[in-house]
């Protein structure tokens, strides 16, 4: 099979490493694929890593000289679809997956211009709100041929919203490498706490990015409420509440019980869950299948986290404390359920049993080309 991926999206974040992960395990099953990704903006918020370096390292091929933005000027835009009519009449592509609104919108308008190269093609619904029923969405929505959710909840939405197309809808939820992302030995949590100048004798809750409205403010107030100094909250990453939460640290005192890493690179990423007892993710980002929970539970993390969306499909009592960060009564509870917890061995094993059995990529990959193979036979099922 040769599959075309487009995703409008120059970070290293969002939907970006998962859908790397499963072009390499796509390609590991003997598929050809290739990849055209946004080269306009680069690392557009200055929080977060450009692709570049890591579409190298996947070893995924990009063929054209694509724009490929959600900033492309009309002149871009006929340069691209330009470059894509002449790729797809000299190379044979039986699905184009698409990710993001605008390479959405780009093909769809390449299929209209050009009725005689009509490859399927293939949405992923990465977030929330492309379900809203709107009249550009409809349009998209009614010339594609497949859709792919990442949770229960999305695919109820679509099927609500989108009724005529609820039989092209398939959830396939997102996945984690458990190689990548393992538990940590008694040594490697000691070099993680030493790499961040943590201390060894505290229990610390960690949150990885610093993007707006993911819980960051709550979990604070919780922390001030419990009022327990052996507890640190961890936060990795940049982003545009940093400055307001700082403030807010000062305001209650916490300066001591709260802990900014900054920026970590990717490469990092599995020393800072190594360095952490428990993580926090409080709601879905522009990754519908949060990412970052499945990284946690592969690292043999418990998590605290809300019952929405996909971490509702995700999160077990066997290993999650569920809250709601805007009811602070909720998020005291949760804390101090974790602290008094006296099987938090037992939870890191489930955590990473969970997301073992549950999340491989190789199980994400199989079931994608599954549903490819649906729709070229023209018989999805959800």
């Amino acid at each position: 099979m040769r599959i075309f991926h487009c995703l409008s999206y120059p970070l290293y974040s969002g939907p970006m490493p998962q859908t790397l992960a499963l072009m390499q395990t796509q390609q590991q099953f003997g598929h050809e694929v290739f990849l055209a990704y946004d080269t306009k903006r680069g690392n557009f918020d200055g929080y977060e890593e450009a692709v570049e370096p890591y579409i190298q390292s996947f070893g995924i091929h990009c063929p054209l000289s694509l724009t490929c933005s959600s900033k492309s000027n009309p002149f871009e835009m006929w340069q691209d679809l330009r470059t894509l009519k002449k790729f797809l009449r000299h190379n044979s592509v039986d699905i184009i997956h698409v990710h993001m609104s605008h390479d959405h919108s780009l093909i769809v308008l390449l299929n209209i211009l050009n009725k005689e190269i009509t490859p399927k093609v293939i949405r992923t619904c990465h977030a929330g709100r492309v379900l809203e029923n709107r009249f550009m969405q409809r349009f998209l929505f009614s010339k594609t041929d497949g859709f792919i959710t990442r949770c229960q909840a999305h695919l109820r939405t679509f099927q609500t919203q989108y009724k005529t197309l609820g039989e092209r809808a398939r959830m396939i939820p997102g996945s984690i490498d458990s190689q990548k992302f393992r538990p940590a030995t008694p040594e490697q949590k000691r070099e993680a706490r030493r790499y961040f100048h943590l201390p060894f004798d505290k229990k610390i809750i960690g949150q990885v990015a610093l993007l707006a409205n993911r819980g960051q403010r709550e979990l604070i107030e919780a922390a001030a409420a419990v009022h327990d100094p052996n507890v640190l909250i961890v936060f990795a990453g940049l982003g545009e509440d940093e400055s307001f939460l700082k403030k807010r640290v000062q305001k209650l005192g916490l300066q001591q019980q709260v802990i900014f890493l900054g920026y970590c690179a990717h490469e990092n990423l599995q020393r800072v869950y190594h360095a952490i007892d428990i993580a926090y993710v409080a709601k879905p980002g522009n990754d519908a299948s949060c990412r970052s929970i499945l990284e946690a539970m592969a690292s043999g993390l418990p998590v605290i986290t809300a019952s929405q969306d996909a971490l509702l499909d995700i999160a077990h009592p066997d290993f999650a404390y569920s809250t709601s960060p805007s009811n602070l009564g909720e998020m005291v509870a949760a804390m101090r359920q974790w602290l008094q917890d006296d099987t938090t061995a037992l939870k890191q094993l489930k955590a990473r049993q969970h997301a073992v059995s549950r999340y491989a990529i190789l199980e994400e990959a199989k079931t994608t080309l599954v549903f490819y193979q649906d729709v070229l036979d023209n018989r999805q099922k959800h």
